[in-house]
Formats: structure tokens, sequence, C-alpha cells
């Protein structure tokens, strides 16, 4: 199957870090601010009214410092012609002064009952709010401080209740009907060290034009910039990008993120939206380098005086960038400045946009960038229940530049079909080893028709080879589909099961920028595991028992749980990792199991060359191949005495080592180290020298496969350092229906919180010291499968769990007594396999006759004994 999109991961929004100033130094007050612009009488100087014949949009009101429309009116009227042609109904008001009370009546008043939204250019009254913070969204604040900060929502919210109680002239309560009824866009010129108002507001209304009538372009992707605090949160984050643009550029590696990359990233071949996550100032951005143990600064004379970025539009998610109480607000110049600014989006405060989703959703499907943040601050700013976190976060968010723009949107993939009946098994879906042809359907977006041209089809997967990538479109009208045909992709033989193989789509109109998409191909192989094994002895004594110089045959179930059926013709080789079990030519046939399924192998003979010790058994390792790629195995233990054990002190790295995520996409942190343990070895679920485990993580370290006749007493000793009531370490088992949790003797000492495909409950976590655990497993007899699982959420990390001894006793099964010598004896593949009711068996022997049929967990379940049969 191929979708647009992986599907994310929805972390918790208040474990997120906030994007905080580093250096500590305090944002001007409404005091200081009042200091440089002081307030003045209102004083309307003119009002115009432009109506135009469609009236789709509603009403604008653009309001414009007297001063800076007297130097610009030329440009500012070309800017209102251009709101009529948008579908607006504009008035300009000619204004200087006021309150924001005063201001925000005003407003309301000139733009009447169709009021949209309202467009602020140069100086005009600046609404002040201060609140405590609630970051860790507790009952108490986090410092008894109160903030004070620009706050526009006080424009958005037409019939809200804004109060002053302590007479400062800052709002401090906020009530009523709080949600903003219309968008707002600033043009903040007036505050920008060393540029000049007029020439920077020309400039911009300029592109805004050029932009409006096409002439100003970008390739139409964007760049997702993410510093280290949320290097855990890039996929989810670039994936939300995505819901507006199709190719997301996400640099987030730690060693990565600098100013220089930073600055060439700005200044490549061109983004239409750039997002950049990194802790601010109003006038600064601070990245992390060399691990977090340096700053680097990013400042507003770089981006004034040493870069020119090639970006129309800001998400800003950088600690009080949109501040315009300081003389450097960075995030006036992003939205204004440049060769090619047109917009930013961000806070005046400590705080940023969350919930991306609702945001770029909203963009993708046609909304303006002013509707769709007054659509996601609806949504988000005021949340039931959290309400005190929400204001710290969001109140301090708002808009710069035109918020009538909207991004280009244009050609994506609609859908991708594959065609496998040529190249593959006909199934629709992509396997490892098919070639396939692939039919991908465009949708065009935009409001008007972007006529032919090429397609490009590439990708970097070391999995997928594109055969033939290039196409041509013609077409497609907005809203309709078109196929583009004649792509075909080679898919690598050894490519492991659900591999997602990323396309890129380039879609170049003559003429025109390139559009992009990404799609990603899910690719499906066989992937067999041992879920049982049968074992009976041949050559003996017949005393239940394999003894030295004693002999018998193994036969393995294999269940298949990958995505695509295993060929006929493929092998399972089973290697003996004891000298005290030779195997015969260990290999046996293994054909045809489809996905879901189960297969047995033709018997493998083995011989016993020594006296085993008591409890002693023998660690055996399968492995299916087809050809000579690999289609999984595993490892399981036969056991060569009356008593059996699983013991293992851990000081050495483990042959049996195996662990694996257990939900997709989450994080896989167990490791034998010499750290781990007591002594000189261990293992545990954590970063080496105490380091921390890795959020989002949902992960196991099984056993190999055992039988056992009664019950099992599992023994470990361990430590643990995990979040309580979130993160934690758990044992399950298996015993063929699925893997349940099994209790320790006092039971766990907590529970964690639903995680991937963990659905939440009881653990061990919190912090202990070295101790031992014990477990009895209960059950009928047959196989049975033991795994450690630790699970994490995205918040509180801590050193993780460590084990430095397991030991599992039990009885094991007997083996079967089978006097026959395998010189008379052969027992062909079972037909079909797998079986339903009824099956076939053909084999070959001298004498009585004994079949006994077992299930999955190793019960026998049918048979007849000592028969003869011709």
């Amino acid at each position: 199957m191929i979708s647009r999109q992986i599907q994310a991961r929805t972390p918790d929004e208040r474990d997120i870090p906030v994007t905080r100033n580093l250096l500590g130094t305090p944002l001007p007050t409404r005091t200081d601010y009042l200091a440089r612009f002081p307030e003045r009488r209102l004083i309307l100087h003119d009002v115009e009214r432009r109506w135009n014949d469609r009236d789709q949009e509603g009403a604008v009101v653009l309001a414009v410092n007297h001063q800076l429309l007297n130097e610009l009116d030329e440009g500012f009227n070309q800017f209102a012609d251009d709101l009529g042609e948008r579908g607006f109904d504009v008035t300009l008001l000619d204004v200087e002064g006021g309150t924001p009370a005063e201001f925000k009546e005003l407003l309301i008043e000139e733009g009447g009952e169709d009021l949209a939204g309202v467009i602020l250019a140069g100086e005009l009254p600046l609404a002040w709010f201060e609140l405590q913070e609630y970051f860790d969204d507790e009952d108490e604040p986090d410092n008894p401080r109160f903030v004070q900060f620009p706050v526009d929502l006080f424009f958005m919210d037409i019939d809200g209740v804004w109060q002053d109680t302590s007479g400062n002239g800052v709002y401090d309560v906020h009530a009523g009907s709080w949600q903003p009824d219309i968008w707002v866009g600033r043009l903040p010129a007036y505050n920008m060290s060393r540029l000049d108002e007029e020439a920077v507001v020309s400039a911009y209304l300029e592109k805004v034009h050029r932009y409006r009538t096409g002439e100003l372009t970008l390739p139409h992707r964007a760049l997702s910039y993410i510093d280290d605090d949320w290097v855990e949160y890039s996929d989810e984050w670039g994936d939300d990008v995505s819901l507006t643009y199709g190719l997301v550029n996400t640099v987030a590696e730690p060693d990565s993120t600098s100013v220089a990359n930073y600055s060439r990233e700005l200044e490549s071949d061109g983004y239409e939206l750039v997002q950049v996550c990194v802790h601010s100032t109003a006038d600064t951005h601070i990245f992390w380098i060399d691990g977090r143990h340096a700053r680097d600064y990013f400042r507003f004379r770089h981006l004034r005086d040493d870069v020119s970025p090639d970006v129309m539009f800001y998400n800003l998610y950088a600690c009080s960038n949109m501040n315009l109480a300081t003389n450097l607000p960075m995030g006036a110049l992003y939205a204004l400045g440049g060769p090619c600014g047109l917009g930013a989006v961000g806070s005046t405060k400590t705080g940023s946009m969350l919930y991306f989703d609702d945001y770029y959703g909203r963009l993708g499907d046609g909304d303006s960038f002013g509707e769709a943040f007054r659509q996601w601050f609806t949504r988000h700013g005021n949340q039931p229940g959290h309400e005190n976190w929400s204001r710290s976060w969001f109140y301090g968010m708002t808009y710069f530049g035109d918020p009538t723009l909207k991004p280009s949107l244009g050609l994506r993939v609609h859908e991708s079909i594959i065609q496998d009946e040529d190249g593959g098994d006909g199934d629709g879906s992509a396997d490892a080893g098919e070639s396939i042809d692939l039919v991908i359907v465009l949708t065009d977006r935009s409001e008007n028709a972007v006529g032919s041209g090429d397609l490009l089809l590439s990708s970097d997967d070391p999995y997928v080879e594109v055969a033939e990538g290039e196409g041509r479109f013609d077409g497609p009208n907005p809203d309709e589909f078109v196929p583009v045909d004649g792509l075909r992709l080679s898919i690598a033989e050894n490519c492991t099961d659900r591999h997602r193989a990323e396309l890129l789509t380039r879609m170049t109109p003559h003429g025109a920028e390139p559009w992009y998409d990404r799609i990603y191909l899910e690719i499906f192989s066989p992937e067999l595991r041992p879920v049982g094994f049968h074992f009976a002895e041949v050559e003996g004594n017949h005393d239940g028992w394999v003894g030295p110089g004693e002999a018998g045959s193994l036969t393995l179930a294999l269940t298949n749980i990958g995505g695509d059926d295993l060929p006929d013709g493929c092998r399972v080789v089973v290697q003996s990792l004891d000298s005290l079990v030779l195997l015969g030519d260990g290999e046996a046939d293994l054909s045809g199991v489809d996905p879901g399924s189960i297969g047995l192998s033709r018997p493998i003979g083995y011989r016993v060359t020594d006296v085993p010790e008591v409890g002693r058994g023998v660690l055996l390792c399968a492995t299916v191949f087809s050809d000579t790629v690999r289609r999984g195995g595993g490892m399981f233990i036969l056991p060569l005495s009356a008593e059996m054990s699983f013991d293992d002190s851990l000081d050495f790295e483990p042959v049996w080592l195996n662990s694996y995520p257990i939900s997709p996409g989450y994080h896989n942190s167990w490791r034998w180290g010499g750290d781990a343990g007591d002594g000189t070895g261990g293992i545990a679920f954590g970063g080496a020298d105490s380091s921390l485990y890795l959020p989002h993580a949902d992960a196991a370290l099984e056993l190999p496969l055992m039988m056992f006749e009664d019950d099992v007493i599992l023994v470990l000793r361990h430590r643990m350092a995990a979040e309580g009531n979130y993160d934690g370490g758990m044992i399950e088992i298996n015993r063929g229906d699925g893997w349940e949790l099994a209790l320790p003797d006092g039971g766990y000492n907590g529970t964690a919180v639903d995680n991937g495909s963990f659905p939440g409950g009881m653990c061990w976590n919190g912090e202990f010291d070295w101790r031992t655990d014990r477990i009895r497993i209960e059950g009928p007899p047959g196989t049975l499968g033991v795994r450690f699982r630790f699970v994490s959420d995205n918040a509180v990390e801590m050193e993780g769990w460590f084990i430095d001894h397991i030991r599992l006793t039990g009885t094991p099964f007997e083996v079967d007594d089978n006097p026959v010598s395998p010189a008379t004896f052969k027992l062909e593949s079972v037909y079909p396999n797998p079986f339903n009711n009824t099956f076939n068996v053909r084999y070959s022997a001298v004498g009585a006759v004994t079949l006994r049929l077992y299930d999955l967990t190793g019960r026998r379940v049918h048979g007849f004994e000592g028969i003869n049969l011709e």
C-alpha cells in the first residue's frame, strides 16, 4: 500500500519543553514601551470605503498610521485594491493615537457586521496583558511573578470581557466569550533598529503585490529546523508541515543545528515556509552546540546585515520573537524584511504554537494564514481544564504580515496505485523481490490550472531502485485527477518486512516552479519465527531423556509474521551453539507458508555427544532462507535432562540477545554492557555510562523459546530508575495465545501510562537498588515465550532498567520414545501445509508406528501408538 504520510505519534503537549529566554534578560513592560511610544489622543483623519462586486470574503479594516500613509499612499492604495480583487470589502482608515480600548471600538464600528479581519500598519495602539505562568500545568504557578506582554488577542476577540483590575493599564482578566472572532495582522516596521520604516513597508507592499500576481515565487517546499530540546518531536512536526507542503526538509540532528548551518538553509535554493524551533529572546536565537555544552547566537543583526533569506513565511517557535516593545523584534524582520518575507506567526512572550497539525491542516485546505491562525487559536487558546497552561503558552501569539495571503497550493499526489501482475504475484502490494508498475494520480489544489508538465520520481531508499521514473501530465484542472503511468520500481529481494520506502515526486509545470510530494511505499516480505518444536528419540534407551550417544529428530513449527507468502523452495537451517549436540545436515525444506499461518519443517536428526549436566539445555538457532536471503528465525532450547533451567549471570554478552521495538516508530534501548550489571556485566534498557533512556520507547528483550511440562519459576536480579506513574518495566509471557503480563510474587510497585501498543498498567518503576524478584509462571504444558518489556513516554527520562541475572527452572517435555531406526524410517511433508481439519502424512517405516499430533504450544491433541500399517 502507499500513503502520503506516515502516521505520527501524538505526544502529550503539556510535556513538551517550552521555548525560553536562556539569557534571562527581562522583556520590556508596558511602562517601558510607553516611554518610547506614549499614548496620544485618538485622531481619525479619513475613512475610505471600497466595495467589490463579489463580496466573497467579508469586510477588512485596513488601519494605517497617519504619517506612514502620507508617505506610502500609492502603495497602500494598491494594497487595498488587491484586497478588493481578493473578494473583500475594504475600509481604509487614516488614523493615529488612542488607547487600545478606543482603537478597538473604532475598528469594530468601521468594520461592521461582516468584519472578517483587521490589518494594522505602522505604530498603532498595543494592548497589554499580565498573568502568572503555569507551564508545569500544576495548581500553583511556576513562580509568583506576573509577566506582562503585548496581546493582539484583545483585538481579535470582539465580544469578550477584558478587565484591568489593578488599574495599571494592563489587562489581567479575560472572561466571557474569549474566542477570537476575527483575524488580525500587523505590519510593524516602526521599531526596528537602523531600518527605515518607510523603505521596509514600501518594499513589503510591493512583494505582496508580486506574490498575488504570481511574479514572486519560490520552490514549493518547507524547512522544519528543530534544535536539540525538541529533536524527539521532529518527525511529527515535519509531518504536520507536510499537511501544507509536499516536500518538507527536516533538520534536527543535534550536531547539525547551528548559526552557520541555519544561515545556509535560509539562503539555500528557497523555501516557501520555514518553521524554526529554538530557545530565543526577542532579538536572538540561541542554538545548543557541542553536545549542549555551548551556545551559538543568531542575532537580529545577522538577519538584518548578513543573511538574505529566500523564504516567504515563518512559524517562529521562538520565545518572544514577536515582542514589539523591543527595538529589535526579530519576528517583524522575518515577516517584512528580506527579498521574499511575507508573514510570520509567533509569540510576544515565553511560549509559542503547539498542535501544529490544526494550523497546517487549515492552510492545506485552502485557508489564509490569518484564518488558519484564528481557527487554531479558537481550538487551543483556552483549553477547558488547562486554562492556565494554555494561556501561558498561547496568549502571546500574534501574526505579522498580510493575513489574507494563502500558501501556494498546487499539484499534489492524490493516490498511487501498485500494479504487480507482470513482475510480481499480482496481489496489488509491493513485495520484496518484485518489479512493480506505479501509477501516480495527481490533483491540482490551486485556483488556476497549472497546465502540462513533467513528473520525476526518485528515491534514496537502499531497497528501491527507480527503473523508470519519468512521466508527463496534461492538466489537471483544479479538483480534477490525472493519472501518470510509465513508472516502474525494482524492489530488492532482501528488503525487510513492512519497510517504508520514501519516494519523492517532483512535478514541474512548463515555465513554473516545481511542486513536490512525498509518498511512502510499504513493502512486505515473509518473516518466520519459531513458535514450537517437537523432539523424538530415535536411538537410545528410551527412558524419556536424551543421553550420551543417543540420537533423535527435531521438527520445528514456524509462523509467518510477515506480510508476504514464503515462496517455494525455502529451507530452515538449524545450528547447535553447544558441542553437546551435533545435528545431521541441520537443514530442512520449508515452503509456501502464508502470512499468519504455521508451517512445519521436515525432521532434522541430532545426536548427543557427552553426558550433560543436570538441568542443562542446549541453545539452538534456526534461520529460514530463501536462496541466500534470510527470512527470519529465532532461538530455542533443547532440554537434555529431567530438570530444565535457563541460567545466565550475564557476565558476558549472551549469544541469545534478541531485542526489538514492539510498537512501530518507538525506541529500543536494550543493550548488554559491562556497566549494566552488579559485577562484570548485565543487560540494561538505557544508555551507557549512566546516560538516560530514550523517550517514546516500547521495546522487548526476548529469551529463547522453551517447552515445559508444568509451572516455571523465573528469578531475576535487577534494579530500576524510571519515572513513576509514567514509565517502567514488566515481564510478559506467551503460551501460544499472545503476550500477557506475568505477575511477580508481591506484585509490581507501580503503573505506567499507555504508550504505543502498551495499554497502560502495572509495572516496576520509581527507583530501587539491586534486589531479587520471583515470578511463578503457571499454565498448561507447552511452549513458553518470555520477554522483558520497557515503555516510556516523552517527558522525564532516567537511567533505566538494569538486569544482572536471569534464571528459569521447570520440568521440560520428555523425549518421545521412538525405537524406529532412522535407516528404516522416513517422514514426508504433511499435506496441505498449513493444514486444515484434515491432512495427509506420507511415511515409510518397518514395524509398529506411533503417530502423535501436538498443537503449537506443544500439547498433545491426537495420535495413535503401536499400530502396524502398510
